[in-house]
Order: structure tokens, then sequence, then C-alpha cells
């Protein structure tokens, strides 16, 4: 039962984190974004069911929150724990292999001189 309690926990964790990244992309509408996340996507079916898909949207939605904070305050560590939780959700789910070239564009926003070492942390992580 307590497998369950995970589920269900990480899906509330994701729609709040869900509303964080939203915040810091469009501020005005980021009170859309959890609610579009839970009722238009199979998240509320998977938080219900012992399937690893929520805790693996967890971990990919909040690499994704870290990496566009780390961008904007570049601040290395914060793409080391943002590799570290996307290692972690494609060990869960590996057709999250997918979100690795996304990775490499966000690296686009990384100033220049702290590429590499963006880079080289979330390989790292």
């Amino acid at each position: 039962r307590g497998m369950y309690l995970v589920t269900v926990l990480a899906a509330v964790a994701t729609l709040f984190v869900t509303y964080r990244l939203a915040a810091r992309v469009a501020p005005r509408h980021c009170w859309a974004a959890p609610l579009l996340a839970g009722l238009c996507s199979p998240l509320a079916f998977y938080a219900v069911d012992l399937w690893e898909h929520v805790p693996a949207t967890l971990l990919t939605t909040t690499a994704v929150l870290l990496v566009v904070s780390a961008s904007a305050a570049g601040d290395v560590r914060r793409f080391a724990l943002a590799g570290l939780l996307l290692g972690l959700a494609i060990g869960m789910r590996e057709e999250l292999y997918a979100m690795l070239p996304g990775g490499l564009v966000a690296l686009a926003w990384v100033p220049r001189g702290r590429r590499l070492r963006a880079a080289a942390a979330a390989a790292a992580g």
C-alpha cells in the first residue's frame, strides 16, 4: 500500500514543480500549467496505479526546472543535479533518453563561458 502513496505524492509534487517551471517561463499564466498537466494528461491515471511513470515524470520535470533555473543563475551544481535526476528517470523509463537532445538545446541559454562547465556537470550528474 505504501508504494501507491509514492505515486500519488509524486503526482502532487509533479504538479507543484510544473507550477514552479511555468512561473519562471510564463508568470501570468502559471496557474494553468498544473491544471493542464493534471487534467489533460494521463498523470492522474498513472498516479492511482503502481507504475513508474509518475516518479519518472517528477524526476524529468524537476530536471527541466533545474536546467531553466541554472541557466538564469549560472549555478553549475544545478546542472549536475539535473543530470543526476534525468539519469535516474532514464533508469525508470528508458524512452526518456529522448530528453538528452533537449538538454543539449538548453545549453544554448547558458552564457558562452559557462557552457562547457555546465555540460560537464550535467554529464557527471
